[in-house]
């Protein structure tokens, strides 16, 4: 298990539209203030009961826009603010999906909670208004086909003045076009033709394409109309997959004609150092594509959809960013890993002594109650390191252990 000299980043990422469903968060909510007291605000800026609603299981009444984007994002919010109470996590970048980039700007503190569900709310309300002025529209998950397969048919179908546009590039198993449902009939028997297979997406817009240019208009009219003050270089834009670096209300209004570039997303936070990736919010959609994109990132998902309990059992059981966790498992690892060294001497001299030396060093961190610094914990991983190898431990279980860990506490080692 070799100590990490390099401080790995964290990047949190929140959802958009498609994350929903009936009863999301509720455990929370129930069970902690911090959640309830972003839900009353919501409901003082909406004017209506927002958990009631979300607990009754009236999709259709969710699912209407100007309710559904303010719902995604005081949910993920509400997630966001547990984290921040309760592990004091600051985020190195940030990231959204779609409508999640206005939760990434949230949390980074470009505006405050009142003004995104403002603007969630008036986003909506101008997407439902577009339904109206645009015949059938929709957008199809494909998989199976490559990229340039996809964009070539694309570029084909616009040529043909049928355009379907590439809308999301979620993960490398995963592409949606958008277009109106007269051309998308007949793109879908030619893809599959090719052999890709797909899935329709449960939204009535061509979302993320040109057809979307009156509600980027309209929504770039309302932004300008906002002062933004915060900072917000650690936010990652779905247009570029770039650090916000121009003014907001054109970042904002310009996404929705853009295609979500998630998978340069997630790849340009990997560059910049990032390991680490916390899906906020409901559902685990992100987090799947993330692990797709680069399956050496560690993902903590801090929903699952089939699981009610999963997010309170995980806030309950606190291993999360815990160095107080790590070090029991430091030393619960040490003696639990099965040894190998049969020479009597050399196991006293490469176990029994670094297994002393890290027992004392936690217990002492235990009894003072000192915070728990990063070369404690290097130091303890360099002991654990040394009563493995004098275990003679296999290498590869070695590594095993170390990801394990860090996947556990979402914690590096240096």
């Amino acid at each position: 298990m070799e100590t990490n000299q390099k401080k790995e980043k964290l990047a949190i990422i929140f959802p958009g539209q498609g994350a929903q469903y009936a009863g999301m968060g509720k455990q929370l909510y129930q069970n902690y203030e911090v959640v309830r007291e972003v839900y009353k605000e919501a409901d003082e800026v909406l004017g209506f009961h927002l958990r009631r609603l979300i607990d009754s299981g009236d999709m259709a009444e969710l699912q209407k826009p100007e309710i559904l984007q303010p719902t995604l994002i005081t949910v993920a919010y509400s997630y966001y603010r547990l984290v921040e109470e309760q592990f004091g996590v600051i985020a190195d970048y940030y990231a959204g999906h779609s409508l999640g980039e206005l939760t990434a700007l949230l949390a980074a503190g470009v505006f405050d909670f009142k003004t995104a569900i403002e603007l969630a709310r008036i986003r909506g309300q101008i997407m439902d208004e577009t339904t109206t002025d645009l015949e059938g529209g929709g957008m199809l998950a494909i998989s199976n086909i490559s990229y340039d397969l996809l964009q070539d048919i694309c570029l084909d179908y616009q040529e043909k003045g049928k355009p379907v546009y590439l809308s999301n590039e979620n993960s490398y198993q995963q592409l949606v076009v958008s277009g109106l449902k007269s051309n998308l009939d007949d793109f879908t028997e030619k893809i599959k033709a090719e052999g890709g297979k797909i899935i329709p997406v449960r939204v009535t817009l061509p979302f993320h394409s040109p057809y979307m240019k009156e509600a980027s208009v309209r929504f770039k009219e309302v932004l300008d109309e906002y002062e933004f003050s915060g900072r917000s270089e650690k936010v990652i834009a779905n247009a570029t997959a770039r650090p916000y670096d121009a003014d907001i209300a054109e970042m904002l209004s310009e996404q929705l004609i853009s295609p979500v570039r998630w998978i340069d997303t997630i790849n340009y936070m990997k560059d910049q150092g990032v390991l680490f990736v916390l899906e906020m919010g409901p559902s685990r959609i992100l987090g799947r594509f993330a692990k797709d994109i680069d399956s050496d990132l560690i993902v903590q998902e801090l929903d699952r959809p089939k699981e009610p309990y999963y997010a309170y059992q995980l806030f309950r059981e606190n291993k999360l960013f815990n160095k107080n966790h790590l070090m029991d498992r430091l030393l619960g690892i040490a003696v639990s890993t099965k040894n190998y060294n049969y020479d009597a001497l050399n196991y006293t001299e490469n176990v029994v002594k670094p297994y002393r030396e890290l027992t004392m060093l936690v217990q002492s961190l235990e009894e003072s109650q000192q915070e728990i610094k990063e070369e404690d914990i290097n130091k303890s991983v360099g002991l654990l390191r040394e009563i493995l190898e004098g275990k003679n431990c296999d290498p590869n279980e070695r590594a095993n252990y170390k990801r394990d860990l860090m996947a556990e506490t979402m914690l590096s080692f240096g």
